[in-house]
Formats: C-alpha cells, structure tokens, sequence
C-alpha cells in the first residue's frame, strides 16, 4: 500500500533498490489484485505472482548481472 498508484514500478526500476540489494536477493512487492506488476524492474525478475483476495503479492530476484554486464 498504497496501492494503484505506479510506485511498485517506480521502486523496481530505482537503481538505488539494487544497489542495496546482494544477487539472489528477493523484494516482495504488494499491490492491489486487478494492478499489473511488471515481470522485471531494472536487475529484479518476477519469479512469482499469486493472489489473496484483493491483494496481488509478488517475488522479485535481483540478479547478478549489472546494467553495463560488468558484475
């Protein structure tokens, strides 16, 4: 929360979340059930999506690989 309003997005592709963030790292994203939640954001994937209720949570991964491929 809040939801429906972009931040998961914003907060995934933030190279400042990644920084912080080990490779096999995991962020869990929660939003509303009808919001869509990109499959990556920056090094995080979407490894799983699962919904209760009205709520959608997701499990992003950080990768090992960093933008330019250098890590």
């Amino acid at each position: 929360p809040p939801y429906r309003q972009g931040l998961a997005q914003r907060v995934l592709d933030g190279a400042s979340l990644a920084a912080l963030l080990v490779p096999g790292a995991w962020v869990s994203v929660e939003a509303a059930r009808e919001e869509a939640l990109p499959e990556s954001g920056g090094l995080l994937v979407k490894v799983r999506e699962d919904c209760y209720g009205d709520t959608k949570l997701a499990l992003y991964e950080r990768t090992g690989d960093s933008p330019e491929g250098k890590e």
